[in-house]
């Protein structure tokens, strides 16, 4: 993968079938900085695209509550 976008590297993943290297980048991700909003965002595309929305939604709203940079729309 490219590693220059991880959100969309995890998307081509996930459409190609390849769920093992989806799930090895969001470890490495995890690993690097597990409480940015890009681990947040690759993961909710990773549930997402497995067709698990409650999950990517419930991702979506933990990025506003925990990665830095969000804390405006912290309650």
């Amino acid at each position: 993968m490219t590693n220059s976008n991880p959100v969309l590297d995890v998307q081509h993943l996930v459409q190609r079938g390849e769920m093992d290297q989806a799930q090895h980048l969001l470890d490495s991700l995890r690993a690097d900085d597990g409480d940015s909003a890009l681990f947040f965002h690759a993961c909710a595309q990773f549930h997402y695209f497995l067709g698990e929305f409650e999950k990517a939604v419930d991702l979506c709203l933990t990025v506003t509550q925990r990665a830095p940079g969000y804390t405006n729309h912290r309650m």
